[in-house]
């Protein structure tokens, strides 16, 4: 069986493009999603969850990347 990825790996795939990783992260992120969409109670908050999620993911900047500039 394989191990799986950290987070941190997924995430720098998704921003490399990867949208595997993109879904993976989201994947990861469901369950406080669900209970996010069921606090907000719309139609909409998943979509809006996951895509909040989705731009989190294109704007990470590891520590490590933030040595480096």
């Amino acid at each position: 069986m394989r191990e799986r990825p950290k987070l941190q790996e997924l995430i720098e795939r998704a921003k490399d493009g990867d949208e595997e990783s993109f879904a993976q992260v989201v994947e990861r992120f469901n369950p406080v999603i669900q209970k996010y969409v069921r606090r907000l109670g719309y139609d909409e908050a998943y979509s809006d969850l996951a895509l909040w999620i989705v731009n989190a993911v294109i704007h990470y900047h590891s520590n490590e990347d933030r040595h480096c500039s």
